[in-house]
């Protein structure tokens, strides 16, 4: 464990909050790409020689992160990243990083914040990644699609299904009945199911553990009263029995039909919910980059700008430029020239000495990228 309180606090937050998570004793160049959806994954050891890594929610590193200049590490984690150690020739992707020690000729891409403890050397800082939320945005709307598309052919074949059961039912000599705890309901033309009762006894549970519970439901409870409800028209003649058995049959259709509609239902609700938080988070104004340590040269600060847009099709787009701050050598090493580039073109120039550009913050305001000390950062201001 990494002797930071503040990463340690961050480690704990992180899994503390979830299922027990994926452990990994190291990974290397031998592992390939590690690609899990496991959920947080936890790697005692470090990360070496180029592997990829991608991960479905947080990835913790209780080590350092080194790759090579002609391959480096890649790792996107949809959730947050923490290393404890050092960061060498890597690319990392997430939606928020925390790093113990220096990072050096790295890019890393946060769609909410950024924090490094030690120094910065050559590295490419984003705070805001539209390429990561167009790619999300575009999975969303794909999966929300395919969900719509096949909702609407399930819910004709449960028209036509809850219309033909009727239809079957109407044919007995007395009408079987179906009417069961308001479950299986009888209309004009129809037999309709709602399971909404149902859902209500069961609680909370998984989508696979609410079938599986219907499942016996049906078995031992639906089956059961229904045939109680029928018990004189069965009793009646011995061909009745076959002819309920086949109507049952077809009432277990309904229900599982109806069953996989409301679960595709939810899953596109799902979907709507998930797109709408990556809008929230698009547009956020609050991503910080803070470093501890001292920013040398050839290191850039971006930050995604404010007005960007998400079409009904699912796709991001930027109306203006990234804000950019670019830190390079000044006249002599101990001056640094900080290049500003806003958002909408503008560029200017300042000079600061290199003391300054220790233990600092990094915010946008407005057009520009603005930062200051630590500890005066609030008060940060064009």
């Amino acid at each position: 464990m990494s002797e930071n309180p503040d990463l340690e606090l961050a480690i704990a937050r992180v899994l503390q909050n979830a299922a027990e998570p994926l452990v990994k004793e190291g990974l290397t160049a031998l592992d390939g790409i590690f690609q899990t959806e496991a959920g947080n994954v936890l790697v005692r050891g470090d990360v070496l020689g180029g592997v990829a890594v991608k991960i479905t929610d947080a990835l913790v590193v209780e080590g350092s992160v080194v790759g090579e200049i002609s391959k480096p590490c890649r790792i996107e984690a949809v959730g947050d990243v923490i290393i404890t150690g050092k960061v060498h020739h890597a690319e990392i992707r997430a939606r928020t990083i925390h790093i113990g020690g220096e990072v050096r000729s790295s890019e890393l891409v946060s769609c909410e914040r950024i924090d490094v403890e030690c120094d910065l050397i050559d590295v490419n800082v984003a705070a805001g990644d539209l390429e990561f939320c167009a790619r999300r945005a575009r999975d969303h709307q794909l999966r929300f699609a395919h969900h719509r598309a096949k909702l609407e052919m399930l819910k004709k074949q449960l028209e036509r299904d809850e219309v033909q059961l009727h239809k079957q039912c109407e044919r007995t000599s007395t009408g079987l009945k179906f009417g069961a705890a308001a479950i299986v309901l009888h209309e004009p033309d129809r037999i309709r199911i709602d399971l909404g009762k149902f859902y209500k006894l069961v609680g909370d549970k998984g989508e696979e553990e609410v079938t599986t519970a219907l499942k016996e439901f049906f078995a031992k409870g639906l089956i059961g009263l229904i045939g109680r409800l029928n018990r004189a028209y069965i009793a009646r003649n011995p061909a009745h029995e076959r002819v309920f058995l086949q109507l049952i049959q077809g009432l277990r259709k309904l229900v599982f039909l109806s069953r996989r509609v409301d679960v595709l239902m939810r899953e596109m609700e799902c979907e709507r919910e998930a797109l709408s938080e990556l809008v929230k988070r698009i547009n956020r104004t609050d991503r910080v980059v803070s470093v501890r340590g001292k920013v040398y040269p050839d290191t850039i600060f971006g930050f995604l700008p404010l007005d960007v847009v998400i079409s009904a099709e699912g796709d991001i787009a930027s109306v203006g430029r990234r804000a950019e701050l670019r830190v390079s050598t000044g006249s002599d090493t101990s001056r640094r020239a900080l290049k500003k580039q806003g958002s909408s073109g503008q560029e200017e120039t300042e000079m600061r000495s290199a003391d300054e550009l220790r233990e600092i913050a990094l915010r946008l305001d407005g057009d520009y990228v603005v930062w200051g000390p630590l500890d005066e950062f609030d008060s940060l201001a064009v």
